[in-house]
């Protein structure tokens, strides 16, 4: 359930107890997150530099759409830039809510992928009605005007 926009993912209502899983923190993981998880630890193909992690954070090699925790282990979820480029989307947050009761999720928006369109991005992500809608960019034969044909 949507309760609201943050202006950003430094502007989160996270507790200082709280417990924080991040899923694909990548080059760029909250300083906030207890535990920072990324699938791809041999390629940058889905981010832009290596994985970063922070002294006081734990990292695991961990597919986000098969988390390896119990049931609500953390307080609180977060994944930045993530969404797009997941095969199984419903399954990537049904695994968010299984977790921790409480999340935060930012993609990019249209504006974002039609002048900076990336390769690696399989989903156009809009929020419509306080739902995620998803586009297969394949299937729509997503075009930007900054492709050569």
């Amino acid at each position: 359930m949507k309760i609201n926009n943050p202006l950003s993912r430094e502007h989160l209502n996270i507790k200082k107890t709280d417990r924080v899983l991040e899923v694909g923190g990548g080059h760029n993981p909250h300083r906030r997150s207890n535990v920072v998880v990324d699938k791809f630890i041999d390629s940058n193909y889905h981010r832009k530099t290596d994985i970063r992690v922070y002294r006081h954070q734990e990292f695991m090699q961990a597919d986000g759409e098969n988390l390896p925790f119990e049931n609500r282990t953390f307080d609180y979820v977060m994944s930045n830039q993530v969404l797009e480029h997941v095969p199984d989307p419903a399954r990537f947050l049904e695994e968010q809510m299984r977790v921790a009761p409480k999340g935060y999720i930012e993609t990019p928006s249209l504006i974002g992928e039609y002048l900076f369109p990336k390769e690696s991005h399989k989903w156009l992500i809009l929020e419509l009605d306080n739902k995620l809608v998803l586009f297969d960019k394949e299937k729509y034969g997503f075009k930007t005007n900054l492709d050569p044909g």
